[in-house]
């Protein structure tokens, strides 16, 4: 099968949700079919990013325009009232045309649209191939999660009327493919209430259980806590606020000589102010996130935001980390509160969580070891890969069943 694959930026290097789930998408249908990658590539990204596709797809990089020229040249083309934001500065007439072009040379058996951003070209005309919209999250109801008290009157104001223009954008996008994957089935249950006439089918995010494996040297730190994610990321700011501010006190009123990093690329104004050196540590990017895990005592998900399944909670079940989350942060991870994660969704639940982990070394051994043993049962991308080319030999040989999977 030959599929074009278009992804708004190029998914390397894999540093973010974002990059990690194209990426592992692309790679797995690469290992069976022969993929055309078309995406953007602006001149800081060097010849190392480009190479890791080598042998493993064509790709076609298409120059990158600044999100203000695009934002700007959509909405004289579409007007503001009728698209989301999100769409408006993503966009890309460019990328748009490149795919057209491709179509036209070329026969393609399926276009492969990774996340929203791309999957806006669906309603813009006719598509001579099968159509699959991968969807990472469901975006609408992220944005309908924010009130004036997380994020401000005026931010939130904006946030609802974003998140009404998304349900209608996504509900039409939903309805116009041939297959629409999800991360899991919460996502999925979002998607139907938005579009039940869609084809979706359940391809959850993944992990690689032989980078993200335990070591037999032990180099936990005593009281370390460790959050990754992109810092950038509204919901992972909006999680570290939260964690410093009214999680991390309760902690240390209670003796536990905890101190928490923060790791990820892109660490927003709020997040940078939180670093103080002791306590409270903000790294940026880093080259590998092992070692932050490695030393961590306990892994820290107080996600109340967001949706898609938590590629942090799953790299951290990989190397044995005990994970304690809120309920949202663990969404679509098919795991059981004591078992594999501790769950808890205020502070003062989740500080209790965290001073049973920090004093029982028994329990944290129990809990991660139990954690890994669910990532390499379920979540290895392996066997992601397999039932994702499932979907697409399914839509190879016939007229998809709705809700298969």
């Amino acid at each position: 099968m030959r599929i074009l694959f278009l992804s708004e930026q190029l998914p390397y290097p894999l540093h973010d949700g974002g990059n990690l789930r194209t990426y592992h998408v692309l790679k797995a249908l690469a290992t069976r079919h022969e993929v055309t990658l078309v995406t953007h590539c602006d001149k800081t990204q060097s010849r190392k990013a480009l190479t890791a596709f080598d042998g493993l797809c064509r790709v076609v990089a298409v120059p990158e325009s600044g999100t203000g020229i695009r934002l700007g040249g959509n909405i004289a083309r579409f007007g503001y009232s009728g698209r989301p934001l999100f769409v408006l500065k993503n966009r890309s007439q460019r990328l748009l045309r490149e795919a057209r072009r491709q179509l036209e040379s070329e026969p393609f058996d399926v276009v492969h649209f990774s996340h929203l951003d791309t999957a806006c070209y669906v309603c813009e005309g006719h598509w001579s191939a099968k159509t699959v919209f991968d969807t990472h999250n469901c975006l609408s109801a992220m944005a309908s999660q924010f009130d004036g008290r997380t994020v401000g009157r005026t931010r939130a104001a904006v946030l609802a009327r974003e998140a009404r223009s998304l349900r209608r954008f996504e509900a039409e996008v939903c309805a116009a493919v041939d297959a629409v994957l999800v991360c899991s089935e919460s996502d999925e249950k979002e998607f139907r209430q938005l579009c039940d006439s869609g084809h979706y089918h359940v391809v959850p995010n993944g992990v690689d259980t032989n980078y993200f494996s335990a070591k037999l040297r032990d180099e936990e730190q005593q009281g370390e806590l460790v959050f990754t994610g992109a810092m950038g990321y509204a919901p992972n700011e909006q999680a570290a606020l939260y964690f410093c501010r009214k999680i991390l006190p309760r902690l240390h009123q209670q003796g536990i000589s905890a101190r928490v990093t923060f790791v990820g690329r892109g660490p927003s104004p709020r997040v940078k102010s939180l670093h103080n050196g002791t306590t409270i540590r903000v790294t940026g990017e880093v080259d590998d996130v092992r070692p932050y895990l490695r030393r961590a005592q306990v892994v820290v998900v107080p996600l109340r935001h967001g949706s898609g399944t938590r590629l942090k909670i799953l790299e951290a079940f990989a190397m044995g980390k005990p994970v304690v989350s809120t309920r949202l942060g663990a969404e679509g991870i098919p795991c059981e509160h004591e078992r594999e994660i501790l769950l808890a969704d205020d502070d003062f639940a989740f500080a209790h969580q965290l001073v049973r982990l920090l004093n029982d070394p028994t329990a944290r051994r129990r809990i991660g070891q139990a954690a890994q043993r669910q990532a390499r049962r379920q979540f290895d991308w392996a066997a992601i890969g397999e039932k994702l080319c499932n979907v697409y030999d399914q839509l190879a040989g016939s007229r998809l069943a709705i809700g298969t999977r």
